[in-house]
């Protein structure tokens, strides 16, 4: 008890500010009716302080934040999924990894959603992107990043949920974090999933709710694509 409440207090006081939107379709209780199977695609990433320096050290380093974050995504849906908080199951990151090496996914080949959705033969795809000021996997370059940044790492987030059948963007998570110069992405993603995963229209909760009043609580503003 008291680890955790040590550990509580350091995680506060390491999230300077956090700013939150959802956004979703009308329709998405009825769109996820089908969903059985969801895989989480690498995230795309940007980071501000190495952009305008030497091209490959700047590339290979977003794939590393990228395949960072696509393991810490999935490992906390797998988390969720045991817990009993979501009602889908996600698919392992090997497989869709390697399924999409196959179809060619990384070397930039043009797909659709619906493509993707069967080759990896999951019902939707969850899509994401990480913007930081600082690399979060190098000491060298996050201490660099965060002179320069004045030891803070600004890192903004997008999670988009994308159906198999519709093509289209069904759920939407955005959220900026501010902060401290040694967090990392575990406490990134942390962070992020305590909070997007109770706004997820996979919750439980929120479906045990929809079910209780009879009515759907999902029906917000519609999204524009």
């Amino acid at each position: 008890m008291r680890i955790d409440r040590v550990l509580l207090f350091l995680f506060c006081n390491l999230v300077i500010f956090s700013c939150t939107r959802v956004l979703h379709t009308s329709d998405v209780a009825t769109q996820i009716n089908n969903h059985k199977l969801v895989a989480v695609l690498p995230p795309i990433t940007s980071i501000a302080s190495m952009e305008g320096g030497e091209y490959i050290a700047y590339k290979n380093q977003m794939e590393i934040e990228s395949a960072s974050f696509q393991q810490k995504l999935v490992t906390w849906f797998h988390i969720a999924k045991d817990q009993g908080k979501i009602t889908v199951d996600i698919q392992d990151l090997l497989m869709t990894n390697d399924k999409l090496k196959e179809i060619g996914y990384f070397d930039g080949v043009a797909m659709t959603v619906t493509e993707v959705c069967e080759a990896l033969e999951v019902d939707g795809l969850l899509c994401s992107y990480f913007g930081m000021d600082r690399p979060n996997t190098s000491p060298e370059l996050m201490q660099i990043g965060a002179l320069e940044k004045k030891h803070k790492n600004d890192v903004e987030v997008n999670l988009e949920l994308f159906d198999g059948i519709s093509k289209k963007v069904i759920w939407k998570y955005s959220q900026k974090l501010g902060v401290q110069q040694s967090f990392t992405n575990d406490l990134i993603a942390e962070s992020l999933m305590r909070s997007a995963i109770k706004k997820m229209p996979y919750n439980i909760d929120l479906k045990l709710k929809e079910e209780d009043e009879n009515k759907d609580i999902l029906v917000g503003k519609d999204l524009e694509f």
